[in-house]
């Protein structure tokens, strides 16, 4: 009884069931195409539930016991049915072309899709040109254009061995070889149909097909998303080296260790007092660089401190702090307010050469928290490209680091003269 139902059009809906099912199973991956694939998966279910209910009808001998105006609900159904498979047949297998070629031009692909469908609504209205259900025992016979369908067929069909003839001259064996089986199985389909050999075995065909190309861009796509892993870490090491570079200079260390040999003499109170902040401070810079996880604003700003009391005693009575702290209840990529209030510090108040204000502010809005370092000291030309033989990777590895964790921004303001003023924008959706 099933197989009455089904019209043994069961293999094609069981491949399409499976090919649905590991769609499902793959949600989150997104390969090219996936909406294509959706879209020859419904037309492949039109059609062979078209031809279920059209086995059915005459497998359970429904139409040898109708008449009148019951027969004549059964033919304009045929006619739907047939007029259906013979416009969706090439348009599955021209969309499986648009997904699987990498063709330019495409428009010029609908010309045989375009001529399938006006003949048979010609065939609508003149039945025969195509194809006729004659009799009242609604048999089919072809018409002088039957053969339009299998064309359009055999066209999309050439254009795709075409294709994968390309990728094999091109090396590209995988994919040439995928593509080549496509090619061939669907062109037997197509021969065991004509001659009436199967049945509705491009049906099959066709969901075989689809099933295969998901599977080989699926792998395709995890092997991409493997590589650009591979990238990212890649760079994550890199940004840790070129980090590491801009944070721990030698003359910093140099300068500090001769402040601190220096109070040895002088003040030895002074010296471990300083000796525990720069412990602290290259403690703080070599972890963080090394983990790159978000730290909290405030875990931070034990860093900044730590670098201002250490400056602070290199250039003295040169360096003012003014907190303006209205939230903290967020995180920061580690080392990025503390780049930033180094450069204030290096490239702002030292060259200055008079003493200096650093202002660091924060605040929150509905959508964003604004972390702003300020400082009044040299000021420079944003637009103006740097050649001073220097290494300017300190506030590019700070953008690039939030954008990456927290898809934040970051806005740099200055005037010659008159000072800097850097603002990080952090969503608030991001610190939630």
């Amino acid at each position: 009884m099933l197989l009455k139902i089904l019209g043994y059009n069961y293999i094609t809906l069981i491949i399409l069931v499976c090919l649905i099912a590991l769609i499902i199973i793959n949600k989150n991956e997104k390969p090219h195409g996936l909406e294509l694939v959706w879209l020859i998966v419904i037309m492949l279910f039109v059609v062979s539930l078209n031809e279920s209910v059209r086995a059915y009808l005459y497998n359970s001998g429904i139409i040898d016991e109708a008449a009148g105006r019951r027969l004549k609900l059964i033919r304009l159904f045929l006619y739907a049915k047939t007029f259906i498979e013979h416009c969706l047949y090439p348009l599955i297998i021209l969309i499986e072309v648009i997904l699987i070629s990498e063709l330019k031009r495409k428009f010029i692909f609908f010309i045989p899709e375009l001529t399938v469908l006006t003949v048979e609504i010609i065939n609508l209205f003149k039945p025969g040109l195509v194809f006729i259900y004659n009799g009242e025992d609604l048999n089919w016979e072809s018409g002088k254009l039957h053969l339009i369908p299998y064309v359009a067929v055999v066209i999309y069909m050439l254009i795709l061995l075409t294709y994968s003839i390309k990728l094999l001259n091109k090396k590209v064996m995988s994919k040439g070889i995928v593509v080549t089986l496509i090619t061939i199985i669907t062109f037997i389909g197509c021969i065991f149909e004509f001659f009436n050999i199967y049945s509705g075995i491009i049906d099959e065909i066709a969901a075989l097909d689809i099933l295969v190309y998901y599977n080989y861009y699926s792998g395709i796509y995890l092997m991409g998303l493997k590589d650009e892993l591979y990238e990212r870490e890649r760079e994550l090491e890199s940004n840790k080296v070129n980090l590491l570079m801009s944070q721990i200079r030698p003359h910093f260390i140099n300068s500090n260790l001769a402040v601190i040999r220096s109070l040895c003499y002088e003040d030895t109170d002074k010296a471990v007092e300083m000796i525990d902040h720069f412990s602290e401070y290259l403690r703080d810079n070599m972890q963080q660089i090394d983990d790159m996880r978000l730290v909290p604003f405030e875990h931070e700003m034990e860093s900044v401190d730590n670098y201002i009391y250490l400056e602070q005693q290199r250039f003295v009575d040169r360096i003012e702090i003014i907190r303006d702290i209205n939230v903290t209840d967020f995180e920061v990529p580690p080392l990025s307010i503390q780049t930033i209030v180094e450069n204030a510090v290096r490239h702002g108040i030292s060259m200055k050469g008079t003493k200096g204000t650093i202002r660091i502010s924060t605040e929150k809005t509905d959508d964003e928290v604004l972390v702003t370092i300020a400082d009044d000291g040299t000021g420079f030309d944003v637009d103006e490209e740097k050649f001073d033989g220097r290494n300017h990777v300190g506030i590019k590895n700070v953008k690039d680091r939030l954008y990456k964790t927290l898809h934040g921004y970051v806005i740099i303001e200055s005037t010659k003269g008159e000072g800097t003023r850097v603002t990080f924008h952090i969503p608030v959706t991001q610190n939630k």
